[in-house]
């Protein structure tokens, strides 16, 4: 009976990680404060011009007055604070007397589009996210209509709630891509459930920003390339693949990483001896002319405003340095520094405030990490040795291939920022969160690796540890680090660090005014006792996400190999149409 249902009990536990992704992101989008997500007003502020105006923003225009007014109401990020006049820090924040506090947060529901600054000589924040594809804001503009009536903050959540379900969707999607690549297919579920235990990406996608679009097209053009692979794919299934890229292309520009895909699929069928090469170049180019015809129009009003195809600010400061330069500076660049900062805000950073954790934290996630890149290098040492045997290139190795390919480009788009960077700014560093974008094509390699290291049967449980892990740094960050920090009970030091919290902290402090602490520039409706609610939502969420690891691991011991648990007899139910694994 079990296998007979696998298919739905799959279908039924997707679903369960699905809600549970869903209600902890809930509760990201209403803790995190408004316009404490990167970049967060400037993304607003692009989806109201385009309702307001029905054109596009320019980049040297201002933000409407309405969203001037509210970011020297509202507490900001240092970061933030130092480009906003009058603004305050989250830091600076607390320390206004309660009556000031209340005042703001009253004018700040009471602001509304029509709002008109007193002073129009005023210094102004210009609308540098012009700079953004414009495909996420057209499709926001929608629910923002419905909306903008309602109060700024009401209007805010509602985006982030939108957005969050937009990310939602790359969750199954990584899902559909491990059950592509042979090596995953048995730990496919792992895959969805770790993108749900990642306090980091609902970071960054519980705000309003396009890279909860970018994280989900993303995720849509890796699995319409490995499509691409299987035997009966034709044609449409390249046109299908232009589409997707042109859209994802829309989105964001970090995505013209993705355009050389085409030529690493183009190359493995021509290796595989799918089809005639004319048939596979003939596909390939359409997809690249669809992609290009579709979203060419916007790169192209970039490179002739900024002369760069991205049309990034850093980028276009760095074109004054031509090609030489570059090539030149990546000698010069401290890589390892590079790669430490990547490391640390891909794994975690609090918001636009960038809050930090521990670094032996961080060197966890790094440990296993190096651990997973091992096994992945054992994995393909003995995928090399098979293709020499058999002098072709196997499914296995062609769909591992092209994942892989997906994320190195990726993380060569980012190493490029990084060289601009550093022209610019003379420092290396590297912002990790923006690989997000292939956070589906990461798990999936990251649990290759762990099969290639350890083998599948105990690959699973390997994951299970991780995403323990993950779940108890979340817990930690979320009512250690967040929620003292956005409530005032801590804050930075002199010396720029933020101080650790205690529990005496809470000393003259009672949950009743954490809760009206964390709900202050909320939406109306989001007083403590729906905090409370959506909270405990949060709780039974993530205590799901753990209790599901804990069984599975429970189950393995008790039970080894002989007799596999519920769970992973559900997870190793082969797919019709798929070979067996080819890797024991």
């Amino acid at each position: 009976m079990l296998v007979r249902n696998g298919g739905s009990c799959r279908r039924a536990v997707l679903t369960c990680i699905y809600v549970a992704f869903l209600l902890r992101g809930l509760f990201y989008c209403i803790e995190q404060p408004m316009w404490e997500g990167y970049d967060e007003w400037a993304h607003f502020a692009y989806i109201q011009q385009i309702a307001k105006r029905g054109q596009l923003p320019a980049r040297s225009g201002n933000v409407p007055d309405e969203i001037q007014r509210s970011l020297e109401l509202a507490p900001l990020s240092h970061s933030a604070a130092e480009v906003v006049p009058s603004g305050v820090t989250h830091d600076a924040y607390w320390r206004l007397p309660e009556s000031d506090r209340l005042r703001r947060e009253v004018e700040l529901r009471q602001l509304t589009p029509a709002y008109k600054l007193a002073d129009a000589s005023e210094k102004r924040v210009t609308q540098y996210e012009a700079q953004q594809p414009p495909l996420y804001y057209l499709l926001l503009t929608i629910p923002y209509l419905a909306v903008k009536h309602w109060s700024l903050p009401a209007q805010v959540l509602t985006l982030r709630v939108i957005s969050l379900m937009i990310a939602g969707i790359a969750l199954l999607l990584g899902y559909a891509i491990a059950r592509q690549v042979a090596v995953t297919r048995s730990v496919a579920i792992w895959v969805a459930i770790m993108l749900a235990s990642f306090s980091g990406v609902l970071i960054d996608v519980c705000r309003v920003g396009n890279d909860s679009l970018a994280i989900t097209l993303s995720s849509a053009v890796i699995l319409c390339s490995l499509r691409i692979l299987k035997r009966d794919s034709g044609f449409v299934d390249w046109v299908v693949l232009g589409a997707v890229l042109a859209a994802a292309l829309l989105t964001k520009a970090y995505t013209l990483a993705f355009v050389p895909l085409l030529l690493v699929l183009a190359a493995i069928q021509v290796a595989r001896r799918r089809g005639s090469a004319r048939e596979i170049v003939l596909g390939s180019f359409t997809a690249f002319l669809i992609a290009a015809s579709t979203a060419g129009w916007w790169y192209w009003r970039s490179w002739a405003a900024t002369g760069t195809l991205s049309g990034e600010q850093i980028d276009a400061a760095a074109k004054q340095f031509g090609f030489g330069g570059k090539l030149h500076a990546i000698t010069n660049v401290q890589w390892l520094r590079v790669l430490d900062s990547a490391a640390m805000s891909h794994i975690w950073t609090g918001g636009w405030s960038f809050l930090v954790v521990r670094s032996w934290m961080y060197r966890v996630f790094e440990l296993l990490a190096v651990a997973a890149a091992i096994g992945l290098a054992i994995l393909a040492a003995r995928m090399l040795v098979k293709m020499a045997r058999r002098r072709t290139v196997g499914d296995t190795s062609a769909r591992l291939a092209v994942v892989a390919s997906a994320y190195l480009l990726a993380c060569l788009g980012l190493a490029y920022y990084a060289l601009v960077v550093f022209l610019v700014k003379g420092v290396s560093l590297a912002l990790g969160w923006y690989l997000y974008s292939v956070i589906a094509a990461e798990i999936v390699l990251l649990a290759s690796g762990f099969t290639g290291l350890v083998g599948l049967r105990r690959s699973a449980s390997c994951l299970a540890a991780i995403t323990l892990i993950a779940l108890a740094f979340d817990l930690y960050t979320v009512h250690f680090v967040l929620t003292p920090y956005y409530t005032g009970l801590i804050h930075h030091g002199p010396s720029g660090s933020l101080m650790a919290f205690h529990v005496t902290d809470l000393r003259g402090i009672g949950f009743p005014e954490i809760g009206a602490r964390l709900t202050l520039n909320e939406s109306s409706i989001i007083n403590p006792a729906a905090l409370t609610l959506v909270w405990i939502g949060y709780l039974c969420a993530t205590a799901g996400l753990l209790a599901y690891s804990v069984n599975w691991i429970v189950g393995v011991i008790r039970s080894g190999a002989r007799n596999p648990s519920v769970s992973e007899r559900i997870a190793r139910i082969p797919r019709k149409g798929l070979d067996a694994p080819a890797v024991k």
